[in-house]
């Protein structure tokens, strides 16, 4: 179903209503830091992009991405510690990663994270909490927008989340 307004489309696709318009995508990864960091400041968010970039996607479940993935490399990593944030033009797609030093992932997690209910298995999961819908929902959206979510980590020596979404929006 398609139904037209004023700021974009509402895509009523049967498992999440996506409503898409065009936005400064580093307007908004700015503004999502920039609330992470006042709630975390404990922690040092680093920004890396690009020049501007236009997008056509939901604005709003972006954005629940983005904090998503920030809050999660806060919540498995020491406090103090530095979280990165990256985002680059890749051809006809824009690439965002957050990188975190914290408790990392064993390589037969790597797919598992994104399952829906699924926890990292870990001395300290029971101190972390979590319902483990986070990253079910952050791949539900990507996946919605055509893009691809992964993750890549070296154990005990932190993860890299990356998520890429087309620059044009075809669904």
């Amino acid at each position: 179903m398609l139904d037209y307004f004023i700021k974009g489309v509402i895509l009523d696709t049967g498992r999440l209503k996506i409503t898409v318009c065009k936005f400064n995508f580093i307007d908004l990864l700015s503004e999502v830091i920039q609330e992470v960091q006042f709630i975390h400041p404990d922690y040092q968010l680093v920004f890396r992009h690009a020049s501007e970039i236009l997008l056509y996607a939901d604005r709003d479940r972006i954005g629940q991405v983005i904090e998503n993935l920030l809050t999660n490399a806060i919540k498995y990593s020491a406090k103090k510690d530095r979280i990165i944030i990256t985002c680059k033009n890749i051809e006809d797609q824009v690439q965002i990663s957050v990188k975190d030093n914290g408790i990392g992932l064993r390589d037969g997690e790597l797919t598992k994270v994104f399952d829906k209910y699924y926890r990292i298995e870990n001395v300290l999961e029971n101190a972390i909490p979590g319902y483990g819908i986070g990253l079910y929902l952050c791949k539900q959206i990507i996946d919605e927008h055509n893009g691809r979510i992964w993750v890549e980590s070296g154990g005990n020596s932190g993860s890299t989340f990356y998520f890429t979404l087309p620059l044009v929006f075809n669904h």
